[in-house]
Protein backbone atom coordinates (compact mmCIF):
# COMPACT_ATOMS: atom_id res chain seq x y z
CA UNK A 1 0.00 0.00 0.00
CA UNK A 2 1.63 3.91 -1.15
CA UNK A 3 1.73 6.17 1.44
CA UNK A 4 -0.29 9.57 0.80
CA UNK A 5 1.76 12.40 -0.24
CA UNK A 6 1.23 15.64 1.28
CA UNK A 7 -0.04 16.57 -2.49
CA UNK A 8 -2.59 14.00 -2.67
CA UNK A 9 -4.01 14.81 0.86
CA UNK A 10 -4.18 18.41 -0.20
CA UNK A 11 -5.88 18.19 -3.29
CA UNK A 12 -8.73 15.64 -2.27
CA UNK A 13 -9.32 17.90 1.06
CA UNK A 14 -9.57 21.08 -1.68
CA UNK A 15 -11.62 18.54 -4.15
CA UNK A 16 -14.24 17.82 -0.78
CA UNK A 17 -14.51 21.51 -0.30
CA UNK A 18 -15.60 22.14 -4.00
CA UNK A 19 -12.90 23.18 -5.90
CA UNK A 20 -11.16 21.84 -9.10
CA UNK A 21 -7.49 20.94 -8.79
CA UNK A 22 -5.02 20.85 -11.45
CA UNK A 23 -1.31 19.49 -9.79
CA UNK A 24 1.04 21.67 -11.32
CA UNK A 25 4.27 21.04 -10.47
CA UNK A 26 6.34 17.86 -11.67
CA UNK A 27 8.97 15.73 -11.85
CA UNK A 28 12.10 17.06 -13.99
CA UNK A 29 13.94 13.51 -14.92
CA UNK A 30 16.83 15.50 -17.02
CA UNK A 31 17.71 17.52 -13.34
CA UNK A 32 15.90 15.12 -10.85
CA UNK A 33 14.17 17.22 -9.44
CA UNK A 34 10.65 18.28 -8.82
CA UNK A 35 10.13 22.02 -10.26
CA UNK A 36 6.92 24.05 -9.28
CA UNK A 37 4.97 26.57 -11.09
CA UNK A 38 6.67 29.60 -10.38
CA UNK A 39 9.04 28.11 -8.21
CA UNK A 40 6.40 27.83 -5.34
CA UNK A 41 3.36 26.88 -6.64
CA UNK A 42 2.53 23.06 -6.16
CA UNK A 43 -1.77 23.09 -7.09
CA UNK A 44 -4.10 25.62 -8.26
CA UNK A 45 -7.69 25.30 -7.13
CA UNK A 46 -10.53 27.53 -8.46
CA UNK A 47 -14.30 27.04 -6.84
CA UNK A 48 -16.90 26.79 -9.07
CA UNK A 49 -19.50 28.60 -7.85
CA UNK A 50 -17.77 31.69 -5.74
CA UNK A 51 -14.50 31.99 -8.49
CA UNK A 52 -11.68 31.70 -5.96
CA UNK A 53 -8.70 30.55 -6.90
CA UNK A 54 -6.06 29.26 -4.12
CA UNK A 55 -2.42 28.75 -5.82
CA UNK A 56 -0.80 26.77 -2.44
CA UNK A 57 2.31 25.33 -1.49
CA UNK A 58 2.14 22.09 -0.30
CA UNK A 59 4.36 20.64 1.92
CA UNK A 60 4.35 18.52 5.20
CA UNK A 61 3.20 20.23 8.92
CA UNK A 62 6.95 20.07 9.57
CA UNK A 63 8.52 21.79 6.87
CA UNK A 64 5.72 24.93 6.85
CA UNK A 65 8.01 27.54 8.14
CA UNK A 66 10.86 26.48 6.09
CA UNK A 67 8.17 27.04 2.97
CA UNK A 68 7.33 30.33 3.89
CA UNK A 69 10.49 31.65 4.05
CA UNK A 70 11.16 29.85 0.80
CA UNK A 71 8.33 32.16 -0.59
CA UNK A 72 9.47 35.26 0.36
CA UNK A 73 13.08 34.75 -0.21
CA UNK A 74 11.95 33.90 -3.99
CA UNK A 75 12.53 36.74 -6.80
CA UNK A 76 12.16 34.99 -9.96
CA UNK A 77 8.66 34.28 -10.82
CA UNK A 78 6.66 35.97 -8.30
CA UNK A 79 6.42 39.37 -9.31
CA UNK A 80 4.86 38.45 -12.13
CA UNK A 81 1.85 37.04 -9.99
CA UNK A 82 2.12 38.91 -7.02
CA UNK A 83 -0.18 41.61 -8.06
CA UNK A 84 -3.11 38.85 -8.19
CA UNK A 85 -2.64 37.41 -4.45
CA UNK A 86 -4.09 40.76 -3.07
CA UNK A 87 -7.42 40.16 -4.28
CA UNK A 88 -10.27 39.32 -2.63
CA UNK A 89 -10.77 36.04 -4.33
CA UNK A 90 -6.88 35.01 -4.94
CA UNK A 91 -4.75 33.81 -2.53
CA UNK A 92 -1.79 32.00 -1.79
CA UNK A 93 -1.42 29.31 0.54
CA UNK A 94 0.97 27.57 2.18
CA UNK A 95 -0.78 24.25 3.15
CA UNK A 96 0.87 21.38 5.59
CA UNK A 97 -0.63 17.93 5.85
CA UNK A 98 0.05 16.33 9.10
CA UNK A 99 -0.71 12.02 9.21
CA UNK A 100 -2.72 10.56 11.48
CA UNK A 101 -0.80 9.45 14.74
CA UNK A 102 -2.35 7.03 17.45
CA UNK A 103 -3.24 10.22 19.06
CA UNK A 104 -4.64 12.57 16.66
CA UNK A 105 -6.40 12.47 13.20
CA UNK A 106 -4.69 13.47 9.91
CA UNK A 107 -5.39 16.78 9.43
CA UNK A 108 -4.33 20.05 6.85
CA UNK A 109 -2.46 23.19 8.43
CA UNK A 110 -2.66 26.23 6.44
CA UNK A 111 -0.82 30.22 5.91
CA UNK A 112 -2.05 32.57 3.70
CA UNK A 113 0.69 34.09 2.64
CA UNK A 114 -1.35 37.51 2.19
CA UNK A 115 -0.23 38.42 5.98
CA UNK A 116 3.71 37.71 5.25
CA UNK A 117 4.48 39.42 1.70
CA UNK A 118 4.73 42.75 0.46
CA UNK A 119 2.11 43.19 -2.49
CA UNK A 120 3.29 45.16 -5.95
CA UNK A 121 0.96 47.65 -7.01
CA UNK A 122 -0.56 47.44 -10.77
CA UNK A 123 -0.07 50.88 -12.54
CA UNK A 124 -0.56 51.79 -16.22
CA UNK A 125 2.06 53.96 -17.83
CA UNK A 126 1.68 55.72 -20.49
CA UNK A 127 4.52 54.36 -22.97
CA UNK A 128 3.49 50.95 -22.63
CA UNK A 129 0.06 50.92 -22.61
CA UNK A 130 -0.04 47.50 -20.46
CA UNK A 131 0.49 46.88 -16.16
CA UNK A 132 3.88 46.95 -15.03
CA UNK A 133 5.03 46.24 -12.04
CA UNK A 134 5.76 48.97 -9.61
Amino acid sequence: MSKKTPTQAVKKFLIEQGYEVGIVEHWNAFAKIRQDLFHFVDLIAVHPISGKILYAQVTSAANMAARVKKIQAITTGVPQVLANFNGELTRLLVMGYRKKTKSKPADILIVDMRDKLEYPTLQVTDKVDKFCLI
